[in-house]
């Protein structure tokens, strides 16, 4: 019963509680496969590794966006974005943030950086 618990509550309260110990394990039981790529049989654990491959932006200054494929950023304030200063948009592209002309769609500036650890 005991080991039953402590994968459910491995499982719920997530990974990392699964990377630090298996509590059936020592509780006499055996732990299955934990999430996030970590398996955990026994006492010995393997941490699985993801690579991924860098790529280059889609979208550079002076390109032009697709007509209706990306999402203006409406909410500046929660990802740390400074104030829109001129006749500009923040748009979400690719997983990077751009200053973009609203009317032509043309990329002014990337911005990514300019954003807190909430983007």
């Amino acid at each position: 019963m005991f080991a039953r618990v402590a994968i459910v509550l491995a499982l719920t309260l997530g990974p990392g509680l699964a990377q630090a110990e298996c509590f059936a394990a020592a509780a006499g039981g055996s732990c299955g496969t934990a999430l996030g790529g970590v398996a955990v049989s026994g006492a010995e654990m393997t941490v699985k590794t993801v690579r991924a491959e860098r790529t280059t932006p889609m979208y550079g200054v002076g390109d032009t966006l697709p007509a209706g494929q990306y999402y203006m950023l409406i909410n500046r304030e929660y990802y740390g974005l400074p104030p829109i200063d001129g006749y500009w948009r923040y748009y979400r592209v690719e997983g990077r943030v751009l200053k973009v002309h609203p009317d032509t769609l043309t990329v002014i500036e990337d911005a990514t950086s300019l954003t807190n650890a909430a983007f």
